[in-house]
């Protein structure tokens, strides 16, 4: 799909169903696989989730596009792109902003353990081999949130409630990039293996929060590594 609108996938008024209405779903588990391609596309105003690649052997090549949720106005939390279950593929140069979630949803919130965060880039879930670069995510409530992503480059989230950038269970190397403003930067999460972060030329300015915050549990552990 290219030069392509997909808008306004939602009930009237926008409903509190989790991740209904969704503007683009492919994929399943366990089966059938998908592949897809969205460039240079705008996906808006959705009640569930921009993008969904779902599944061990779906793939998607996701670039250049804008994926813009309803925000705290709709009531209802929202996601940008999500790469679950074991999906694998490419999400670049894409501008992702208004995945929140209503202040009033108990089941939302910064706690990892009890509650769900809503983010404008979710990747990883059993399946290495994804690349994150030159993205902007701003306004979401956390700017991306990933696992099992291959390479982190370049990328810039701005104005995101609880964290920039949060990665959960698993080893990375973020190169380059830009956290700016919101709440706090990094946020390092092992509550299944050990979690280990390179930083490599990270920005951090105008936080609210801390720079580098940690949530290890059942003897797993986070460490982080700031390079030049």
């Amino acid at each position: 799909m290219r030069f392509a609108a997909v808008r306004d996938i939602h009930d009237t008024p926008f409903a509190a169903c989790f991740h209904t209405a969704n503007a683009i779903f492919v994929g399943d588990v366990p089966f059938p696989t998908a592949s897809l391609t969205i460039d240079h596309s705008e996906i808006t105003n959705y009640q569930g989730v921009g993008i969904v690649v779902l599944g061990f052997g779906s793939t998607a090549t996701i670039t250049h596009n804008t994926i813009t949720g309803p925000g705290l106005a709709s009531g209802v939390g929202t996601g940008g792109i999500e790469f679950p279950v074991g999906s694998v593929g490419t999400i670049s140069h894409n501008t992702v902003s208004g995945n929140q979630c209503p202040p009033a949803d108990p089941t939302c919130g910064p706690d990892w353990f009890t509650q769900f965060q809503n983010a404008g880039i979710g990747a990883g879930g059993w399946g290495p081999g994804t690349i994150v670069t030159n993205n902007l995510v701003f306004d979401n409530q956390v700017g991306m949130l990933l696992s099992e992503a291959d390479e982190i480059r370049d990328n810039r989230m701005v104005d995101n409630d609880f964290f920039g950038l949060a990665l959960f269970d698993g080893d990375f190397v973020v190169d380059g990039g830009l956290i700016r403003g919101g709440g706090g930067g990094l946020w390092v999460i092992a509550d299944a293996v050990d979690t280990n972060v390179a930083l490599n030329d990270v920005t951090f300015t105008r936080l609210s929060g801390p720079e580098i915050g940690k949530v290890e549990c059942c003897g797993f552990t986070a460490t982080v590594t700031v390079g030049p």
